[in-house]
């Protein structure tokens, strides 16, 4: 299931993290020691963190089906013989 639509969840927090460490690193060395740690740690929160997925589970509804499905559209978990010689 892809949230964002156009990536996959995954593939967005790696760019996330992989920003942020692009950040630290480009900290000079200076600024870095003589930065609060707290403060520091406070700031990278506030500026990578993520807003959690929030579900309206109130408006969602189900309905049931059912459909045929051909055996070739089928994943691969479900062995249907389809491959055996007759």
């Amino acid at each position: 299931m892809q949230i964002f639509g156009e990536a996959s969840l995954r593939d967005y927090l790696d760019k996330r993290i992989a920003s942020m460490n692009h950040e630290i690193e480009a900290e000079p060395a200076n600024r870095l020691l003589n930065t609060n740690e707290a403060q520091y740690v406070e700031y990278l929160v506030e500026a990578y963190a993520i807003e959690p997925l929030v579900f309206s589970w109130d408006g969602m509804h189900l309905t049931d089906s059912e459909e045929l499905i051909p055996a070739d559209a089928c994943p691969n978990l479900f062995p249907l013989g389809l491959d055996r010689a007759t």
